[in-house]
C-alpha cells in the first residue's frame, strides 16, 4: 500500500488544492468508477436480453412455422387426393385455402430465418413446393375437362415432391433446433465471462475506491498531524518558526498563523528572559 499510494500521489497533483476540492473530486471519481461498474452491468444484461429474445421470437417462431408448413402440406394432400376422388369443387377451394396459408407461412419463415442454411432450405422448400402445385394444377385441369390420364404417374410425382417438401423441413426443424441450442451455449458462456468479469471490476472499483479514499484522507490528516506536533512543541516552549506547509490552503494558512504565533512567542519569551537578568 505504501508503494502504490506515491504512484496515485503523481497521477493525481492535488498541489494547491482546498480541502473542498480534494473531496470533491475524490467522490467525483469513486462516482464515475461506481457509473463504470453500472454501464458495465447494463452492457451484459442488454447481451443476456438480445440472446433470450432471439431464442424466444425468432428460434420459437421458426419452429412453429415449421410445424404450421408441415401440417398445411399433409392437409393439402388430403384435400386433393379427396377431390381427385370425389370431384367436390369444396375440397378443390378448401385445398387452395390451405395453399394461401401455406405460401404465407413460408413467407414468414423467410423473413424469420437467420442463417444462410435455413434460407437455402426454405428456397428448396419454395421450389418444391410450386413444382407439387404445379402438378396438382395439371392434374386437376385434366379431371375438369374429363379427359384421361395416367393417375400412377401423376401420384408418383406428387408423392416424390411431398416426401422432398416434409423432409426438407424435418431438416429445417432441426437446423432450428441446432441454432436455438448454440445460442443457450452462447448464453451459458455470456454468463459465466460475464460473472467473471463483474467480480474483476468490482474488486478493481472497490481497490480504486479504498485508494482514492485513502489518498484524499493521507493529503488531508498529514499536515494536521504536523500542526499537532508542532502545537505540542510549542507547549514544551519550543518556538522554531519551521512549520512549511504548503497544501491545503486553509492548513497553509493556519500553518502561517502558528509560525506568526511561534515568532511573538519567541519575542515575548526573549523579553522574559532579558527582564530576568
Amino acid at each position: 500500500m505504501r508503494k502504490i499510494l506515491p504512484l496515485v500521489k503523481k497521477s493525481i497533483n492535488f498541489h494547491g488544492a482546498s480541502i473542498f476540492t480534494r473531496l470533491f473530486f475524490g467522490y467525483l471519481v469513486i462516482f464515475l468508477f461506481v457509473i463504470a461498474l453500472m454501464a458495465y452491468a447494463i452492457f451484459q444484461l442488454n447481451k443476456f436480453e438480445n440472446v433470450i429474445r432471439e431464442i424466444h421470437y425468432i428460434d420459437h417462431h421458426m419452429l412453429e412455422i415449421e410445424k404450421k408448413l408441415s401440417d398445411a402440406i399433409l392437409a393439402q394432400m388430403g384435400f386433393e387426393r379427396k377431390y381427385l376422388i370425389v370431384k367436390d369443387k369444396s375440397l378443390h377451394d378448401q385445398y387452395l385455402l390451405v395453399s394461401e396459408d401455406f405460401k404465407k407461412n413460408l413467407d414468414r419463415a423467410l423473413l424469420f430465418s437467420s442463417t444462410e442454411s435455413q434460407k437455402n432450405i426454405l428456397q428448396a422448400i419454395k421450389k418444391e413446393y410450386e413444382g407439387y402445385n404445379s402438378i396438382v394444377n395439371k392434374e386437376v385441369e385434366i379431371v375438369k375437362s374429363n379427359k384421361p390420364y395416367d393417375k400412377k404417374l401423376f401420384k408418383v410425382e406428387k408423392d416424390k415432391a411431398i416426401d422432398r417438401i416434409l423432409e426438407e423441413l424435418k431438416e429445417l426443424a432441426a437446423v432450428s433446433r441446432r441454432i436455438t441450442s448454440e445460442k443457450i451455449e452462447k448464453l451459458t458462456k455470456v454468463g459465466t465471462e460475464a460473472r467473471q468479469l463483474t467480480f474483476i471490476v468490482a474488486v478493481t472499483v472497490l481497490t480504486g475506491i479504498i485508494l482514492i479514499s485513502i489518498f484524499i484522507t493521507h493529503t488531508i490528516t498529514k499536515p494536521v498531524s504536523r500542526l499537532i506536533d508542532k502545537t505540542r512543541e510549542i507547549a514544551k516552549g519550543i518556538f522554531k518558526e519551521d512549520l512549511q506547509i504548503s497544501s491545503p490552503p486553509e492548513i497553509m494558512e493556519l500553518s502561517q498563523a502558528v509560525n506568526s504565533m511561534c515568532a511573538q512567542l519567541k519575542a515575548l519569551d526573549q523579553m522574559k528572559s532579558d527582564f530576568s537578568r
